[in-house]
Order: C-alpha cells, then sequence, then structure tokens
C-alpha cells in the first residue's frame, strides 16, 4: 500500500515537473511589434504659375518726333532687356514698324509711322507685343494713335458699260438715230394730215 502511494507521489512531482516550464513559458506576454520609424506625409506639390507680364502703350514726342512707348511690368516691377516688337494693324495683317529692348526702367520705343494713311481720322492701331523673354513672350497690347495722314478715297464713278448704269456711247449712238428717224416719221405724218385738212376746207 505504501509502495503504491510512493509511485503515486512520484508520478504527480514528474508531471509537474514537465508542465511547469509549458505553463510558464505559456504565461510569458507576447512582445508587441516594434514600431518603425513615423513615415513623412508628402510633400504638397502644387501648380507653380508662370510670371505674367503686362504692357502698357503710350504715345510720346521727343525730340520733335513722335514715338510709340512701351512698358513692360511684371508683378509690378519692370522687365529689363526684354524684346518688344511694334507694328500697325493694316487690311491683310499686322505690319512690323519697329523693335526695341526694355530699358531698367521696363521702357521700349519705336518711330510712329506718321507717314502712313490711318483712314478719315488718321488714327492707326498700333500693337506692341514681347518676343523674349519666353516667359513674357504672349504680353501684348494694342491702342489707338492718332496722327498719320488722313486717308479719304475718292469716289469712283462706275464706267460707261453694258452692265453699269451708264451705257457705252457705241450703244447710245445708234438708239438715238433710231429713235429721231421715228419721230420723224410721226412729225412727217401729222404734217401730212394737217396739210389734208387744210386742203380739204378750202
Amino acid at each position: 500500500m505504501n509502495g503504491h502511494a510512493k509511485r503515486l507521489s512520484w508520478a504527480a512531482v514528474v508531471a509537474l515537473a514537465l508542465l511547469a516550464p509549458r505553463g510558464v513559458r505559456g504565461a510569458e506576454p507576447a512582445a508587441a511589434p516594434e514600431a518603425g520609424p513615423a513615415a513623412a506625409p508628402p510633400a504638397a506639390t502644387g501648380p507653380t504659375s508662370a510670371p505674367s507680364a503686362e504692357v502698357s502703350l503710350q504715345l510720346v514726342t521727343e525730340d520733335g518726333e513722335k514715338l510709340i512707348r512701351a512698358v513692360v511690368t511684371s508683378g509690378g516691377k519692370p522687365v529689363e532687356n526684354a524684346t518688344v516688337s511694334f507694328g500697325v494693324k493694316r487690311t491683310f495683317g499686322t505690319m512690323k514698324v519697329g523693335e526695341d529692348h526694355t530699358l531698367d526702367d521696363g521702357s521700349a520705343a519705336a518711330r510712329f509711322p506718321a507717314d502712313l494713311p490711318g483712314g478719315p481720322t488718321g488714327e492707326l492701331e498700333v500693337v506692341a507685343q514681347v518676343e523674349a523673354p519666353a516667359q513674357f513672350a504672349p504680353a501684348r497690347a494694342e491702342a489707338r494713335f492718332e496722327g498719320a495722314k488722313k486717308f479719304v478715297p475718292a469716289a469712283k464713278s462706275l464706267p460707261r458699260a453694258l452692265w453699269a448704269r451708264r451705257a457705252p456711247y457705241a450703244l447710245m449712238a445708234p438708239i438715238v438715230v433710231l429713235l429721231a428717224g421715228v419721230w420723224s416719221a410721226y412729225a412727217f405724218v401729222v404734217s401730212q394730215i394737217l396739210a389734208i385738212r387744210k386742203g380739204v376746207q378750202r
């Protein structure tokens, strides 16, 4: 009886010895995953707008000569060393009349073409456009200035032709002759009738 009890106690001790490490290991809390460095938020990349330019036009007189003056500015500041072309609008396009580079005050000038005909009022429609640098190239300005030659087209009369209101002389002459012959015949007949009536009354 005692031997059987000893065997049971030894079996219990061995079972506890075998189960104890497993229980301890199972009781260990699971290690939390290491947190890596926080990712930096993406940088905001908004659309960058190209610098814009403004052009203003004036008609000035220097040393007795009329000049077209253009002033190029960007953000309220003058644009230096920009290439500006000047032109005048005509019937079939724009005629270039000059080109200049802006100074430190943003101004460029070209001679006003006073010898060009400007219609009945002597006005010319002037165009100034920035050619360089490329970021300012679309900038332009238009204005109307007086001082050109006044041109009034003469009223031209239509020629004498079959398609015009006035017939040619070569066509009018035979018609006049024919009408004169017809009316002469009428006059002769009337005169004869009157003569006959006078003879009958006698």
